[in-house]
């Protein structure tokens, strides 16, 4: 839509269509027609850009979006989106333009900060994201290998950078505004889950000291993410409620095996936020909560296993998800 190579692809149209302009290959460019409706349209197709990588990570699905073939502008902030008229031209409002290049687009965070545009930054922290997870489900690199230290590395230099670029408002829910600390705690949450996700690997050739050294990483991050669940009850238990972050509120549990007391009482609340979203998305906060149970269960032994086989361990253990359904089941419950 703000290509001019970018075009639209229908699957079918309804009977009666002139033949040339049915099936697959027919590529019909479309526009907006208010400043309105195209803003509307970019921020569907990022929120299905979102979607899309929060269900890659924790699965190893290939991404259904191609970055490559992903040619939106960035929304502008919802200040001022929300002043926008019918009546506005369409060329009016001044959109980021987005680009792959990382570096360019933490550059461009500085047009984000006044007046602050939350969209920015999830859609840097997602692009990050979708490049984290085709590093960790790649075929390609050993784990262990220098190749896949070095790409980490990188990853988590951009984390770093996005992280010193964004002003308080954007890091931290006591700082924010009322109407941005939803996606205040969507964005950290994500950006946490990066790092875990990059740490919390197996390095078997490793000295002992680098071993511990990406596991107390992983700990930070999973602690910060039980700081953003503390902060934000305070305020509301809804901006916990969303289907966008139960994946990276529950890999939380997985820095247990730290010698601290108070990771019992991280791991209980996150227990009462799964219970509070399973008021409002019985499914999804039902399987975690009973994950949540069985991950509990587990001796030291099992938790080190899962720690020595990296974020294999962590993403690629299914027990816990056959007992999720054997659990559903007995409920007298179905679950695809």
């Amino acid at each position: 839509m703000d290509s001019p190579h970018a075009v639209a692809m229908p699957v079918g149209l309804k009977d009666g269509v002139d033949n040339e302009r049915r099936g697959y290959y027919y590529r019909m460019e479309w526009e907006g027609r208010t400043a309105i409706e195209k803003e509307e349209c970019r921020r569907v197709l990022w929120i299905l850009f979102f979607m899309d990588r929060n269900l890659s990570w924790p699965t190893g699905w290939p991404n259904a979006i191609n970055e490559g073939q992903f040619k939106l502008d960035i929304p502008v902030a919802d200040s001022v989106f929300q002043a926008m008229t019918i009546r506005m031209d369409r060329n009016q409002s001044h959109n980021v333009s987005f680009t792959r290049n990382i570096n360019t687009l933490l550059a461009s965070t500085s047009r984000a900060k006044y007046p602050l545009n939350m969209f920015h930054y999830l859609i840097i922290a997602h692009i990050l994201l979708g490049r984290t997870a085709d590093l960790i489900h790649s075929i390609h690199d050993c784990p262990s290998s220098p190749e896949y230290a070095e790409q980490c590395e990188e990853l988590d230099n951009y984390v770093v950078k996005l992280r010193l670029s964004m002003p308080r408002a954007a890091s931290s829910v006591l700082e924010a505004s009322l109407e941005d600390r939803g996606q205040v705690v969507w964005l950290n949450a994500t950006l946490n889950t990066i790092m875990v996700l990059l740490h919390y690997r197996a390095v078997p050739f490793s000295d002992p000291h680098t071993v511990k050294d990406l596991f107390h990483k992983t700990v930070m991050a999973a602690k910060n993410t039980s700081q953003i669940i503390k902060d934000v009850t305070r305020s509301s238990i809804d901006l916990l409620l969303n289907v966008h972050i139960a994946s990276s509120l529950y890999i939380v549990i997985h820095h247990r095996l730290e010698d601290d007391a108070s990771l019992k009482n991280d791991i209980d609340f996150l227990e009462l936020v799964f219970e509070r979203m399973n008021d409002v998305f019985s499914v999804i906060g039902l399987k975690f909560l009973i994950a949540l149970k069985r991950d509990k269960e587990r001796n030291p032994e099992e938790l080190i296993s899962l720690r020595e086989r990296g974020y294999r361990g962590l993403l690629a253990d299914c027990s816990k998800w056959g007992f999720v359904k054997d659990e559903i089941t007995r409920l007298g419950m179905t679950i695809s």
